[in-house]
């Protein structure tokens, strides 16, 4: 759900997570890279008006606008930057579009207890 997370506070977990994990670990997630220019402008009509009617209520006081679901894309190279800096190669991406969001499924392994060797 990173999509979900400013990425000032993701890239802080995703170090917190990546770091804390054991030799030979797998790690597999998935991230957002980019956006197309007119993401989620292809809702459908429920979508459409559902998002319409709670920014209605934002604008006047009745409704937090929280209430949307925000989307955020992370910087690939700043990601693969974290997981090499904790022993993650062998990387397999994926790419994944959900609504003109497009990025990857990550998969890695850990190869820092290898290397010691």
């Amino acid at each position: 759900m990173f999509q979900h997370i400013q990425p000032k506070e993701g890239y802080a977990l995703f170090e917190e997570i990546v770091s804390k994990s054991s030799d030979r670990a797998v790690l597999t997630v998935c991230l957002p890279f980019w956006c197309e220019a007119n993401a989620g402008a292809s809702q459908n009509i429920l979508s459409r008006l559902a998002t319409g009617y709670i920014r209605l209520l934002a604008r006047y006081g009745k409704q937090p606008a929280e209430k949307l679901v925000q989307m955020h894309t992370y910087d690939l190279s700043r990601i693969l930057k974290i997981m090499n800096a904790y022993g993650y190669g062998d990387v397999f991406l994926k790419h994944e579009n959900h609504g003109g969001f497009h990025g990857a499924w990550i998969i890695a392994r850990n190869f820092e207890l290898e290397e010691k060797k």
